[in-house]
């Protein structure tokens, strides 16, 4: 895979933003840890994965780890996500984006464990690999988003569900429409200058279509046999300014607790080491605190975790299995990617985060989904005003055509 030192480097005044907002051609793509200060961005595609709908998270993640052992160290790897449910049909709304999509850039910049390095591969065929992305469906619908009094009734229902199934947790998504085209790279701008962390993600099909966002919650990440996760649930938001609230309400500490107990005891069986925090922290943003554990641990042997930690009952619930089906019979609109996993790829590890606090977007409106955690006890105005909080900050981000950025 040669590589080119004159492409430009996002050091000489550009962030890996604007690297990648400036570099002509479609796809594009970013995922830019802030908080590690990591990042991949890239333009063009040498190499495009897109599984069958029928495919399950084993198997996309046995075949990226496959394509990734075979890259150069030096080299991008693969960069992209996956929809919540890999197994469901997408919708016509996500249809461009299938269960899957996974890019090997064919120019890229790249920080990986404190080394920074850019490259252009000169082989493969971005004409075919861009008509892979293309034929996307407007969301520029009303139609397309949900009214709260149905959330409401949504709310209700999995309440009900709770009881009958057995279950202790549903994460009921609520879909937003918002009119408007949206400037993705003046929004994702915005969304950096308002939060001091968390993880920018941009997937850009073409110039008017494509999925945006700045996720607080990581996945996991590993580097060989060293993984970083945490366990993040339990939303509060600004009326609760300093975050004590949140750490002695009931109902968010046992919500967070299925997380962080389906995390350990997904790991527990392949780990020689687990350490985890004795008691939740608060993860503080600029309009909203969440309650978070982080969890490190030392595998016996290096192996990819997305199948063992996607989804989570953060974004799911709690049994995992009943809770997928409950939410299959009771959210009318196709989540997509969101809450799904979207990441980084390469030989001797992975970086992977829950794609949240994003929207797809589309020439003349974007969706949004939102979720809050339904356990015995919720009070639907509640969840629903949750919900409003989220979509508050995420919508006061948004730039339309034509405006200029903040930051």
């Amino acid at each position: 895979m040669p590589v080119t030192p004159e492409v430009p480097h996002p050091g000489r005044g550009l962030g890996p933003l604007r690297w990648v907002a400036e570099r002509p051609g479609y796809p594009k793509i970013l995922l830019w840890d802030r908080d590690r200060d990591e990042w991949c961005a890239g333009v063009g595609a040498a190499a495009i994965y897109r599984p069958h709908e029928t495919s399950t998270t084993a198997a996309i993640e046995r075949e990226l780890s496959r394509r990734a052992a075979h890259e150069p160290a030096d080299g991008p790897g693969w960069i992209g996500g996956m929809r919540f449910a890999v197994n469901r049909p997408a919708g016509a709304v996500w249809d461009a984006f299938g269960a899957a999509l996974w890019l090997r850039p064919r120019c890229w910049s790249m920080r990986y464990d404190g080394v920074e390095r850019t490259g252009e591969e000169t082989g493969g065929d971005e004409s075919i690999a861009s008509a892979t992305v293309s034929g996307t469906h407007s969301v520029a619908s009303p139609a397309s988003g949900e009214s709260s009094e149905v959330y409401l009734e949504r709310v209700r229902a999995a309440l009900v569900e709770l009881d009958r199934a057995r279950l202790d947790k549903i994460v009921l998504a609520r879909c937003v429409h918002r009119p408007g085209s949206v400037d993705p790279v003046a929004t994702l701008s915005r969304m950096a200058s308002t939060e001091s962390g968390g993880t920018l993600y941009w997937i850009a099909l073409d110039e008017n279509e494509g999925f945006l966002g700045l996720t607080p919650e990581t996945l996991y990440r590993r580097r060989g046999v060293r993984v970083e996760t945490e366990a993040l649930a339990g939303t509060s938001g600004p009326r609760d300014v300093d975050g004590l609230a949140l750490l002695r309400d009931a109902k968010s500490l046992r919500e967070h607790a299925y997380v962080r107990d389906a995390i350990v005891q997904a790991l527990t069986p392949i780990a020689a080491e687990l350490d985890v925090a004795a008691d939740p922290v608060l993860h503080r943003m600029a309009r909203l605190h969440h309650l978070r554990t982080p969890i490190t641990a030392t595998l016996r042997e290096a192996q990819p975790l997305l199948s063992r930690l996607h989804p989570t009952p953060a974004v799911c619930g709690t049994p995992h299995a009943a809770a997928e089906q409950a939410i299959a019979r009771l959210e009318a609109k196709d989540r997509g990617f969101y809450a799904g996993a979207i990441g980084w790829c390469r030989r001797d590890g992975e970086s992977i985060h829950v794609a949240l606090r994003g929207a797809r977007y589309s020439r003349g409106g974007c969706l949004a989904h939102l979720g809050a955690g339904i356990v015995r006890g919720s009070v639907p105005e509640a969840e629903l005003r949750e919900l409003e909080l989220k979509a508050e900050a995420l919508f006061e981000s948004f730039a339309a055509v034509g405006n200029e950025a903040t930051a």
